[in-house]
């Protein structure tokens, strides 16, 4: 067998075990080397990097998680994902999970959708945090947008 097939076949391995001692059902790993050329892949992996970053197609890593290697950054936060890259001699550990959809909400939207969740009407909210009426609609324009929910129900289940 080909040195390179092994080492392959063993960064596969190592993600194995690696990915069955992890309990986070929303987490996808890769192997990657310093420079975010990638190794070994999760399907899930190349999914969610697609969704932060449309247009990738690798096989290097999107630059933001290219700087975030060379400049030794733990982790690399975007809209969809968050990522933690270890480093372990000559390859780098990057797990993926998938970002709440709350976390994805700005404060101001995730106030008014609380309130609004809450069973507040429009000019509540609006009066409650100091803001007229159409930016509070906005605002649930936005959050329902992000949560991918259609009605105040929806809203009321996507914030618990």
């Amino acid at each position: 067998m080909h040195l390179g097939a092994v080492l392959r076949l063993n960064e596969f391995s190592a993600l194995a075990r690696t990915r069955a001692a992890a309990s986070a059902d929303r987490l996808s790993m890769a192997v990657a080397n310093p420079r975010g050329l990638l190794h070994a892949v999760e399907p899930e992996f190349e999914r969610w990097l697609g969704k932060e970053w449309p247009g990738w197609g690798g096989p290097v890593l999107p630059a933001a998680l290219c700087q975030a290697l060379q400049t030794g950054q733990p982790t690399c936060e975007g809209r969809h994902v968050s990522a933690r890259l270890e480093r372990a001699g000559d390859r780098v550990l990057l797990t993926l999970t998938e970002r709440p959809a709350a976390q994805r909400l700005t404060p101001q939207e995730r106030a008014v959708a609380e309130s609004y969740a809450q069973g507040h009407s429009h000019k509540d909210v609006a009066r409650q945090l100091g803001l007229s009426p159409v930016t509070v609609r906005g605002y649930l324009r936005q959050a329902y947008d992000k949560l991918g929910v259609n009605d105040k129900a929806q809203l009321a289940r996507a914030e618990r």
